[in-house]
């Protein structure tokens, strides 16, 4: 890629950050000053009503405590019965998500030690998850390649980006359907979320961007199956490996469109060349012809001069010439 290309690009990533930034600025600002003002009024009143039982001292330790419990997860209304984070199946989730970049945020290691082996473990784990979604995307491409052949075979067409635009378009409602639409359902049934939300949640999750306001798994209330979230990861997997087909599949189309384009350009520039070419071989040759008629014209010319000339000198001047 051309460093003016880049160059462009990267002019148009930055005005697409700065246009997210003002959209999100004016969709999420005045919501979060409406929880803001609730927030003080609520703080005012707790701390109202707990400064005329307690002093200031046990009323920081009081708030204290409850962050740290709120921290752990568990429900403050005293529900003791909150699954630990780091069972083997939501320590299994936790590393599914480091290796596969996700990071949800909503649970990370506390100790020293636990971050020092985050680090070591996702050094080998990213590189390691990369060469299985390339493993499982060459699968799904060789199986996206027969649905191509099929597609193309049914149906002819004279414009080729587009015929191949539908292609992936076709692929697309697919993956839809069965990498959000389905899970989507079974998350609002097990995890007791709107369509919204498990949407949300599915979209977020496996384009990897992981915010963490929803994740599987985590709602005390619900009782989990054991191989409930190592489905999921699996669902994960191959659905991350279907989002990079299908970004390939756009990256080769516009790579064969731009080929195609520089393509064109360089047949019509050749034949531009040929026909000035040919346009300055003609105009020699006239001129040439031009030169060689003026040339004969001249010389018939002076021959015709002379001849005048000598008819009007005098014999007797030609004698004393």
């Amino acid at each position: 890629m051309k460093g003016k290309t880049v160059a462009i690009i990267a002019v148009i990533f930055v005005f697409y950050v700065l246009l997210g930034a003002v959209c999100f600025h004016f969709i999420e600002s005045e919501n979060e000053t409406k929880e803001i003002e609730k927030a003080k009024a609520d703080q005012a009143m707790v701390m109202a009503n707990l400064t005329k039982v307690f002093t200031p001292e046990q009323v920081r330790q009081l708030v204290g405590a409850m962050q740290f419990i709120l921290s752990t997860g568990t429900d403050v209304m005293g529900n003791l019965s909150t699954p630990t984070k780091w069972d083997i199946n939501s320590a299994f989730f936790f590393s599914g998500t480091v290796v596969t970049t996700i990071g949800f945020g909503n649970n990370a290691p506390k100790t020293q030690t636990g971050r020092n082996f985050c680090i070591a473990y996702a050094l080998i784990g990213i590189p390691l998850c990369g060469f299985l979604l390339t493993g499982v995307g060459e699968k799904l491409g060789f199986l996206a390649k027969k649905l191509e052949c099929a597609f193309y075979d049914r149906i002819t067409c004279g414009y080729p980006v587009l015929l191949r635009l539908t292609y992936i378009a076709i692929l697309l409602v697919i993956g839809a359907i069965i990498f959000i639409t389905i899970p989507s359902l079974i998350f609002m049934k097990v995890e007791d979320w709107k369509i919204s939300e498990s949407w949300y949640f599915c979209f977020i999750t496996l384009t990897t961007i992981g915010f963490g306001d929803y994740v599987i798994g985590t709602n005390p209330d619900r009782g989990y199956s054991p191989v409930y979230q190592w489905v999921c990861y699996l669902w994960i997997i191959v659905g991350m490996s279907f989002l990079a087909l299908i970004i390939s599949l756009l990256s080769d189309l516009m790579t064969d469109y731009a080929s195609r384009l520089r393509e064109e350009q360089k047949q019509r520039l050749k034949q531009l060349k040929d026909l000035t070419g040919k346009q300055l071989t003609r105009l020699g040759s006239s001129e040439k012809r031009g030169g060689h008629k003026n040339t004969a014209d001249l010389e018939d010319g002076e021959g015709e001069r002379v001849e005048e000339d000598a008819e009007e000198t005098p014999l007797g001047a030609t004698e004393k010439l």
